[in-house]
């Protein structure tokens, strides 16, 4: 149980530092909060790992879809660093990066049954 909040709060931070990364017009803020986010990923891998051994069995297919969300964020959260940096960060991709943020935070409570909750 302590995994799955451990999940939880860190996607939440993620959630918050990439939202200040992105959206912030001060260079050095973002770049810190970029680095928080990238602290997070390892974070979120690694949980995410570890309660994906526990939802195969139950949902395997679900399971696999989300992990491969879960990826996705990161990538397109990388990928959207990368152009605030060449400052031609676009509003299409925030909102790419936003649903694919709701996507993952949808099936992972359906997942654990709404558990962190």
């Amino acid at each position: 149980m302590l995994i799955l909040w451990v999940h939880f709060i860190n996607w939440l931070v993620l959630f918050a530092a990439a939202g200040i990364a992105l959206l912030s017009s001060n260079h050095k803020l973002s770049t810190i909060f970029m680095m928080v986010a990238r602290v997070c990923y390892i974070i979120a891998i690694v949980t995410g790992i570890i309660m994906m051994i526990h939802s195969w069995q139950s949902h395997p297919t679900l399971t696999l879809l989300k992990g491969i969300l879960g990826l996705l964020v990161i990538a397109s959260l990388e990928i959207a660093f990368a152009h605030k940096r060449r400052k031609q960060l676009s509003s299409k991709l925030m909102v790419i990066v936003l649903v694919l943020l709701i996507g993952v935070a949808a099936f992972g409570l359906y997942l654990t049954q709404g558990r962190p909750l």
